[in-house]
């Protein structure tokens, strides 16, 4: 399986830069694991596509809840780096996102949240080496 990485990118953004160590420590973990993973500005059709700061998604001007099931693939992952602890970044667009595809994410309490509401979700960045959790991930 070939893989792609790429982040949502809002322009002017001041935060847009956060996500970059996240993008280099799933990148450089795939690289150690030997998978074919790229990094890119766009959804890449021939490769399965990794999706930093899905958060960001809610900022989409006339989205609804519907659009969601359309706009990525359906082998899409999304990197979750949002807290639902925070319920105004949270919303409705967010967990619509967030239950039609798969996720990865940073926080226990997300990663509950969605399994309750009968999605699978994955909380990963621990102690454990991120490569032992990527292949148990992608197994």
């Amino acid at each position: 399986m070939k893989y792609s990485i790429s982040i949502v990118a809002l322009l002017n953004y001041k935060h847009a830069g956060v996500f970059n160590e996240i993008i280099n420590l799933i990148y450089f973990s795939f690289k150690n694991l030997g998978l074919d993973i790229i990094l890119s500005k766009k959804i890449e059709k021939d490769r399965r596509n990794i999706i930093v700061s899905a958060n960001l998604l809610r900022y989409k001007k006339n989205m609804s809840i519907s659009d969601v099931k359309n706009f990525f693939p359906k082998d899409i992952i999304l990197y979750n780096a949002e807290s639902a602890e925070q319920a105004e970044h949270f919303d409705s667009i967010t967990q619509a996102f967030l239950l039609e595809y798969e996720v990865w994410d940073f926080n226990d309490y997300n990663a509950k949240l969605l399994n309750d509401l009968k999605k699978k979700s994955y909380s990963f960045i621990k102690s454990r080496p991120l490569e032992n959790q990527i292949k148990k991930l992608l197994s």
